[in-house]
C-alpha cells in the first residue's frame, strides 16, 4: 500500500475497532472494502475526521460512500483532489 491508502487503513481500523468489530490489521489492504468489514454510515464521519486532521484537508463524506468503497479508491480520490471545491 502507498502512504495514503495505509493511512486509509489506518482510519478504518481506529474507528472499527473502536466499535468492537474488531477487525485485525491483517484483514485491512487495498481492496478492503469499507461497509464489508462492518462499518456504517455514522461511522463514517469518524474516519472522514481522522483523514482531515491527518491530512490537513476537506474529505468530502460521499467519497466513502461511492463505489467502490475500498481502501485503494479512497486513497485514490484523495490523492487526486477529486473536485474537492465545492463537494464537501
Amino acid at each position: 500500500m502507498n502512504a495514503t491508502e495505509q493511512l486509509v487503513a489506518d482510519s478504518w481500523y481506529e474507528v472499527l475497532n473502536a466499535e468492537g468489530l474488531e477487525v485485525s490489521r491483517d484483514e485491512l489492504d487495498a481492496s478492503s472494502d469499507y461497509f464489508a468489514l462492518g462499518g456504517d454510515s455514522f461511522q463514517v464521519v469518524l474516519v472522514v475526521t481522522l483523514l482531515e486532521r491527518a491530512l490537513e484537508t476537506t474529505v468530502p463524506v460521499r467519497w466513502v460512500f461511492q463505489a467502490p468503497s475500498t481502501v485503494e479508491a479512497l486513497a485514490q480520490r484523495i490523492d487526486a483532489g477529486d473536485s474537492v471545491d465545492g463537494d464537501a
